[in-house]
Formats: structure tokens, C-alpha cells, sequence
């Protein structure tokens, strides 16, 4: 027997999704490589190129990005990540209301945990001279459910340069075939916090995952059993130089329930 207060029903209607960061209906912007030109980022109609959805979207948006052909095309400059609350999901993620991330509008009744299944990741790439895949600049930013395969530098870059880049999550994501697989630096004064789990940092030609602290602000990083929560579940392998590049002013950095194979 299930016992509530509260009716739930369903009138065959679609209900708003609601970003729990400001309580508005969450803004969606739609990428995928197989659309034809002139889209509005609608799931009818999505953008063909991440730079397209990266000049749109603003504070707590979301840029969802489809498998599309399962190639770079049209991703394949790279994207920054500037402002606060920024989602970058690809279809290698399912979307759901597990995460505290999203809510249903009013009148809405109770929902299915799952909003959108996973899939198969796309890819992000950057062969611009010196680019890297993903650029994260901004606070509260959220990645997971893609590949970065190949950018000409470095795979995801968190960079807190006199500036601020704390409470980022980096989640299922895969990072080779790049110079440094992830890296996460503070320098000029800048504030970084970051965590990463079940994530893969492998084939990259220098360091799978790079944790430098050149900063004489907030820096913290938790790669598995950490302060900021991360479960661990990355695989660090098969990175030509180191598979982790610590240089982190005499502290502890917490990498626990990680795989290190050969």
C-alpha cells in the first residue's frame, strides 16, 4: 500500500522542469552534429555546433549534447564554460532528478526519477593551435556524460586565474587522446574546488589528471573519499608520462577507490 497526502495524476500534459538553483523553468539548450543549420536550440530544432549554444547560454543554463554521428564535427573548437551554474551534459548521461538538480512545477503530482536515459557520449574536441576541449571558468559547473578526444592541449581545464572556479563536478566523463587528460589549476589568487568520479583519464600524452596549486587562495581537489564527495571510481592508466601530477603545497590529496592499471 503506498499512502500520500498529496493526489498524483496525469493529464497528458507536459510539466515545466524546474531548476532548483532558482526555482524558474530550466533552460535547455540542445547540440547535436546531425541537425541542419539555422537551429534554435530547441529539442525540435537543436543547434549543429557547440559554439552556438556556448554564445547563448547563460548563468544556471544547460547545454545538452546529443551522440549526433558520434564524431567532433561542429564540436571540435572546443567550449568555455563562464558562467555560474553552467550544465554541460552529454547523452552519455542520463538526466534525472537524482541529483537535487531539478523539480517538477506546480500542480505537477510526483514523477519518474529518470527525465532523460543514457545513451552513447559524444565527442568534444579542440584542434585549434594550444585549444583545449572543455574550459571551466565559473562556480557551481557541472560535466559529465561526454568524451574529449584529441584536443591539440588539454582535455577539460578547470582555471581559477585571479578569478573563481569552485564547487565543480566532473562525473563520467572520458579524457584521452589530449595532452593532459584533466587539469585543474589556481593561480594568481584564484579560488578552485573540483571533484571527479567515475571518470576515465587514459592515452593522453603527458598526465592523466593534473592537480596544480600555484595560488594563494582557495584550492581544493577530491579525486575519491575527499571533503567535497566524490566517490572515487576513476580509472587513471596508460598516460605516457604520469597518470596523476600532483603539486599541491605539502597537503593531502584524497584519491581513494580508483583503479591504476597498466
Amino acid at each position: 500500500d503506498i499512502v500520500t497526502n498529496e493526489a498524483v495524476t496525469d493529464d497528458g500534459t507536459n510539466k515545466p522542469l524546474l531548476s532548483t538553483a532558482t526555482g524558474t523553468i530550466q533552460t535547455v539548450y540542445h547540440v547535436d552534429n546531425t541537425a541542419a543549420g539555422g537551429g534554435d536550440g530547441s529539442a525540435e530544432t537543436p543547434f549543429n555546433t557547440l559554439a552556438a549554444a556556448q554564445a547563448i547560454a547563460g548563468t544556471n543554463d544547460l547545454i545538452y549534447v546529443h551522440r549526433g554521428d558520434g564524431t567532433s564535427t561542429g564540436q571540435n573548437a572546443g567550449i568555455t564554460i563562464d558562467d555560474d551554474g553552467q550544465m554541460l551534459i552529454g547523452e552519455g548521461s542520463a538526466i534525472s532528478f537524482a541529483g537535487g538538480m531539478f523539480t517538477l512545477g506546480a500542480g505537477s503530482g510526483s514523477a519518474a526519477d529518470l527525465i532523460i536515459p543514457a545513451g552513447t557520449a559524444p565527442v568534444i574536441s579542440n584542434t585549434n593551435p594550444n585549444g583545449d576541449g572543455v574550459t571551466v571558468t565559473a562556480d557551481n559547473v557541472y560535466l559529465t556524460g561526454f568524451t574529449v578526444d584529441g584536443a591539440s592541449r588539454d582535455g577539460i581545464v578547470v582555471e581559477g586565474d585571479a578569478a573563481s572556479a569552485q564547487n565543480v563536478t566532473i562525473s563520467n566523463v572520458t579524457a584521452t587522446n589530449n595532452r593532459m587528460g584533466i587539469y585543474i589549476h589556481g593561480t594568481n589568487g584564484g579560488d578552485v574546488s573540483a571533484m571527479v568520479e567515475q571518470s576515465v583519464t587514459t592515452g593522453n600524452s603527458q598526465h592523466g589528471i593534473a592537480v596544480y596549486d600555484d595560488t594563494a587562495g582557495t584550492f581544493e581537489v577530491d579525486l575519491g573519499g575527499g571533503s567535497l564527495g566524490s566517490a572515487g571510481l576513476n580509472v587513471l592508466a596508460g598516460n605516457t608520462l604520469e597518470d596523476l601530477a600532483v603539486e599541491y603545497d605539502g597537503r593531502a590529496l584524497s584519491a581513494q577507490n580508483n583503479w591504476w592499471g597498466q
